[in-house]
């Protein structure tokens, strides 16, 4: 990682930090937010004609930026925990019923909500309100399958299921399972890299990126 950009909750013009970017000769950008500034740096980058890779965290990608960015989203690729995309009967039937009930479709927070609070109270009703029955019923779900997909579980009660990446390819969105292996684990290990135009020049066969987050979302 060669340089890190922080933003505000509120702002909305991002062509300085993009400015700095350009001059660092990054390859690639992650971007560390929500939708609302995702879709306004992406269309800030093609006014600028900025060509790098775009990545993001799974806020950034869904209806609301592809409706606000357009074209500028194109190619743009983001973790994702499970695919909202598919047709399982279990998915479409909990859509429809989020929809009846709430008019709007189910994002990722209301989807994990509905899985998360179903594992527990699976495990209340097997435990009794007892809180160390109910901790040990939790670390002894192994698998899960709910409305979001297949969940498998380590020792640590950890959802191992590979994730997947979700890309914006003509205007909609597509996803597919994307396993984490160590190389790809090892962005930014080695800090902060560019510290102006004289450090430009990136080790051979080493990718360039930059972190552009919000303050107070997880940038660090």
């Amino acid at each position: 990682m060669v340089i890190e950009q922080k933003y505000f909750p509120e702002d909305t013009d991002f062509r300085r930090q993009l400015r700095v970017i350009g001059d660092s000769d990054a390859d690639s950008i992650v971007i560390w937010g929500d939708q609302e500034p995702a879709e306004a740096i992406l269309r800030q980058m093609k006014e600028l004609g900025m060509k790098q890779r775009v990545f993001g965290s799974f806020r950034t990608i869904g209806d609301e930026l592809l409706a606000a960015a357009g074209d500028a989203a194109e190619g743009m690729e983001a973790v994702a925990p499970f695919d909202p995309t598919r047709d399982d009967p279990v998915w479409t039937a909990f859509h429809a019923q989020f929809q009846d009930r709430f008019g709007g479709r189910p994002e990722v927070f209301a989807s994990l909500a509905h899985d998360t609070m179903n594992i527990l109270l699976r495990a209340i009703c097997r435990a009794g309100l007892n809180r160390g029955g109910i901790r040990d019923a939790l670390a002894a779900v192994e698998t899960y399958k709910g409305v979001t997909g297949e969940m498998a579980f380590d020792q640590n009660s950890k959802n191992i299921v590979p994730m997947y990446l979700a890309s914006v390819r003509d205007g909609r969105i597509v996803c597919r399972r994307s396993s984490m292996q160590e190389s790809h684990a090892r962005v930014g290990d080695g800090g902060v890299a560019y510290h102006g135009p004289a450090a430009k020049a990136a080790p051979d066969g080493q990718r360039r990126i930059v972190l552009f987050g919000t303050l107070g979302q997880g940038v660090e």
